[in-house]
């Protein structure tokens, strides 16, 4: 278990472990990587909105599903942009509203960090929106999902044949051939 005297602030985090950590019966520590969100505050109900978002959003922080149909408040998606209410408030946007920015642009489909992924796509596969590169890996978000790797650890990088999207047509055209003609 991970703990933290004075607790983390909101964003994003990546952690790896690896050699030479060791548990306590002295095993050496498989390398393993993952990553994890902290929006603040308290979530009494573990639905993934502090406790005081859900009274700004009319939810019930003491419900982790307010309007009792299966769904966490935190997955919900009350906007209709395709991003759940936790993962709008983890990347600074607004649940409430389709287009935070009023960019005529819904919040699912913009690519803040110009890597070929939307955010719906971003949320698909669990990347940060504003990180081109989410592993650090030099291999962006989209050529990895598109290259069959994985954009959130840095070991599993694309087929290397295959990485970016759409394919790349090359056409050669045939040049015309001449005769030689001896000098």
């Amino acid at each position: 278990m991970l703990a933290f005297s004075n607790g983390l602030a909101p964003g994003l985090y990546r952690v790896h472990v690896g050699s030479p950590l060791t548990d306590l019966a002295e095993n050496v520590a498989q390398p393993a990587t993952w990553t994890f969100r902290v929006l603040g505050t308290i979530d009494t109900d573990q639905d993934g909105v502090p406790d005081s978002l859900e009274v700004f959003l009319g939810l019930d922080p003491l419900n982790p599903d307010t309007n009792g149909n299966g769904v966490l408040d935190g997955d919900e998606d009350p906007d209709g942009d395709g991003l759940s209410t936790k993962w709008e408030l983890a990347f600074g946007y607004d649940p409430t509203r389709r287009d935070s920015d009023n960019n005529l642009i819904d919040d699912g489909q913009e690519d803040p960090d110009g890597d070929g992924l939307k955010n719906v796509a971003e949320l698909a596969a669990g990347t940060d929106p504003r990180n081109p590169d989410t592993d650090g890996d030099g291999w962006n978000d989209e050529a990895e999902v598109s290259g069959g790797g994985d954009p959130t650890n840095p070991s599993v990088t694309p087929n290397h044949g295959f990485v970016a999207q759409p394919a790349i047509r090359v056409i050669v055209q045939e040049l015309a051939t001449y005769p030689s003609t001896p000098y």
